[in-house]
């Protein structure tokens, strides 16, 4: 298997981010309903109630908290972002565009993009779940989601007095039938639609741009990474025999302290990372990947013992 499909989009997706840089964000729109904007950051953990996330009975109490406002923003925020990408990058292959996208648009990064705008000092929940709630990724991110959606359908019902509520189903569904709609949707709605998705995308396009470049970077620093850790030869691995071994005894002996070992799966193969720390603090990492992970732990052993002399 070559090094450029090792270092592919499956092993980019495995890319664990550095903090985002400081960048000029865009100003924080406000979302000009009240209501919905006391939604956006209520969380669902303040009515008290058990809910069953899987039930398909229509639920009177949907609206109560920001869940729902999550799902459609995630939904909507997805749309921007790929959009987005696409006409940053139009000649970028969709393997890397779907990983980039992906990088953009997980907890960690919304999570980050939340607290950049103080989004969860305005969450709505009890004193006694405040404390873990902010330390939470997932919240955090599901905060900036919601605005998302709080700020499309603000906007929606603005420009159209006509275009109702954040529809909640009826206590007693109606009967489904293969009729389509008699009454489909003027075009002053879907007009107001577009306007509201031109409403979010002012805000997310500036804001995503930038850290769209600085993704791609990393992804491509780090494609470089793989592909040097992966041109291994032959001879490498046969001298890397038994440093595993005599890498663990020597620190355990000399230095008191065990090597670690992280390993990761993909593609087939195993990414191992291998840290050892001396009693004076100084640290020595290395990493290999191989087609087991035994070997790729015995070649990341084989580098620090390079480091450190213990092999010549």
């Amino acid at each position: 298997m070559s090094s450029s499909i090792l270092a592919g989009p499956a092993s980019l997706a495995l890319l664990k981010l550095p903090p985002l840089p400081t960048l000029p964000f865009p100003p924080l729109p406000k979302i000009q309903d009240v209501k919905l904007e006391t939604l956006v950051f209520t969380h669902s953990g303040i009515a008290g109630k058990k809910k069953n996330s899987m039930s398909l009975e229509m639920d009177e109490d949907a609206m109560e908290d920001n869940q729902k406002l999550e799902h459609v923003g995630d939904a909507l925020l997805g749309t921007v972002i790929t959009c987005l990408l696409h006409e940053l990058f139009p000649k970028l292959r969709q393997g890397p565009a779907t990983v980039l996208k992906a990088h953009l648009v997980n907890n960690t990064t919304l999570c980050q993009l939340s607290q950049r705008y103080e989004l969860p000092s305005r969450l709505i929940c009890t004193s006694d779940q405040r404390y873990n709630l902010a330390q939470n990724e997932k919240t955090m991110a599901d905060i900036f989601e919601a605005y998302v959606a709080g700020l499309f359908y603000s906007h929606l019902y603005r420009a159209s007095t006509s275009f109702p509520r954040i529809p909640t189903p009826p206590a007693t569904p109606r009967k489904r039938t293969l009729t389509p709609d008699p009454k489909p949707p003027s075009a002053s709605n879907a007009e107001a639609r577009g306007q509201a998705m031109d409403h979010i995308h002012k805000w997310l396009a500036p804001l995503f741009t930038p850290l769209a470049h600085w993704v791609l970077d990393q992804m491509r620093l780090e494609q470089k990474r793989l592909e040097a850790t992966l041109s291994a030869t032959p001879e490498e691995d046969a001298d890397a025999v038994g440093a595993t071994a005599r890498l663990n005894e020597y620190f355990t002996a000399k230095e008191g302290n065990i090597p670690t070992y992280d390993s990761t799966q993909m593609n087939g193969m195993w990414k191992v990372e291998c840290t050892a720390v001396k009693k004076d603090g100084t640290e020595y990492r290395a990493e290999a990947i191989r087609n087991s992970k035994k070997l790729a732990s015995t070649v990341a052993a084989y580098k620090i013992a390079r480091q450190t002399s213990l092999i010549p």
